[in-house]
C-alpha cells in the first residue's frame, strides 16, 4: 500500500547561517497492513515546492521535543519563511553542523515541519503511522538538547555499555566503580523532559540506531552517526 507523506530537504550552511530548505511530497511504500494507514493520504502542505513519486525513498526521522515558543526562530522553505520553535531550529543547526556538505538534499523527517499543523485529519493521521515513519527510516537521529550536566559522559557510557562483549551484572558493576561521574551523567541525561514524550518513546523502540547522537558538543566525532 502506497502512502504520502513528505520530508525536508535540508541545505547545508555555518551553524549560525539562515535555515533553508525544501519540502519534498512523495508516494512512499507503507508497510503497515492496517487499512486505517490510508488515512495518511491527505493533501500536501501548501509549503511544498515539489513533489515526486517513488515506492521507496529513504529519509532519516528526527525525534525531539517541541519545548515552548520561546524565542521561535524562522527556516526558509522554499518561497515561505515558516515559524519553528527554538530546540527544532537547533537541532536542524546541529545536523548542519554534523554533517558538513553532506546535509545538502538529505531528507529529514520532522513532525512540525512535515504534518501539516492546521489539519486535525492530517495531524491524527500520521498519529496513528507514527511507529511506520521511525520503523522505516534509513535512521532515527534524537535530538535530546544541547549539552550541559556532562552529558556527553553520560553518551560515552552508554558507548561502552554498547560495546561490552558481555551484559552480566560483574561487568557492569565493574563500569560503575570505574566511572561514576558518567554514571551520574547518565541519571541527569534520562531526567530530561525529552523523555516525557511517551508516544514517541514507545515508537522508537527498536528503530533508535544511535542514542543521543545529537547532543552538541558530544558529537566530537569520536562516534560516527552511521
Amino acid at each position: 500500500m502506497l502512502r504520502k507523506d513528505s520530508w525536508i530537504l535540508t541545505q547545508d550552511g555555518s551553524y549560525d547561517s539562515p535555515l533553508r530548505c525544501d519540502l519534498e511530497v512523495a508516494q512512499i511504500e507503507s508497510r503497515q497492513a492496517n487499512p486505517q494507514s490510508a488515512a495518511a493520504e491527505t493533501s500536501p502542505s501548501p509549503n511544498a515546492k515539489k513533489t515526486a513519486s517513488t515506492t521507496r525513498a529513504g529519509y532519516v526521522a528526527l525525534s525531539y521535543e517541541w519545548g515552548t515558543e520561546d524565542g521561535q526562530q524562522f527556516i526558509q522553505m522554499g518561497e515561505s519563511s515558516v515559524k519553528i520553535r527554538a530546540n527544532l531550529a537547533e537541532a536542524l543547526r546541529t545536523i548542519r553542523q554534523r554533517y558538513g556538505a553532506a546535509v545538502r538534499g538529505m531528507r529529514i523527517w520532522a513532525d512540525s515541519l512535515c504534518v501539516d499543523q492546521q489539519d486535525p485529519t492530517d495531524r491524527s493521521a500520521h498519529v496513528l503511522l507514527m511507529g511506520a515513519i521511525y520503523s522505516q527510516a534509513d535512521e532515527v537521529l534524537v535530538w535530546l538538547g544541547p549539552e550541559r550536566d556532562q552529558s556527553d559522559l553520560a553518551i560515552t557510557l552508554l558507548h561502552d555499555l554498547a560495546s561490552t562483549e558481555s551484559s552480566s551484572e560483574k561487568d557492569v558493576l565493574q563500569l560503575v566503580k570505574q566511572k561514576p561521574a558518567s554514571w551520574l551523567a547518565l541519571d541527569d541525561l534520562m531526567r530530561r523532559t525529552y523523555w516525557e514524550r511517551s508516544r514517541d518513546t514507545a515508537a522508537l523502540r527498536g528503530a533508535i540506531r544511535e542514542l543521543g547522537c545529537l547532543i552538541q558538543g558530544c558529537v566530537d566525532h569520536n562516534h560516527p552517526v552511521s
